[in-house]
């Protein structure tokens, strides 16, 4: 049911980032292209199939590589593949380009817990949570 809950939360988040990005400075075939690129990255994530969602999200960063969504959906896929430097790597990116990325500080702040880094996990949901009030 967990997991159902969660899987509900990235497709909810998918649709607004898919908007947001309609309105970027993209030409409009980039940005539609992105936006269907990142879509079917989610869809892929949420069958676990991680390989070939980071190959879509790789396609739509070769397009504008300073999208800082694709980033953190990156980061999602590398963390389902438990690859933890590579999802750490794409995190860290995310947060350079929008540090007011709440999303990517709380979902670091995870992968931290789970390295181990407990001091740092702390770090990150100390962070999210003064964005937020803001």
């Amino acid at each position: 049911m967990k997991k159902k809950a969660v899987l509900i939360i990235i497709f909810v988040i998918a649709l607004f980032v898919t908007v947001n990005n309609m309105k970027s400075e993209t030409p409009k075939d980039d940005a539609f292209f992105i936006s269907q690129a990142k879509n079917t990255g989610l869809t892929l994530v949420m069958v676990n199939n991680y390989d070939s969602a980071i190959e879509y999200y790789n396609k739509a960063l070769a397009i504008d590589p300073n999208d800082s969504e694709c980033y953190y959906w990156l980061a999602i896929a590398y963390s389902g593949k438990e690859d933890s430097a590579q999802a750490l790597n794409n995190f860290n990116k995310a947060i350079e380009l929008d540090p007011k990325y709440i999303e990517a500080y709380t979902m670091r702040s995870e992968l931290h817990r789970k390295m181990g880094n407990q001091d740092l996990a702390e770090e990150d949901l100390r962070k999210a949570a003064s964005l937020k009030k803001i």
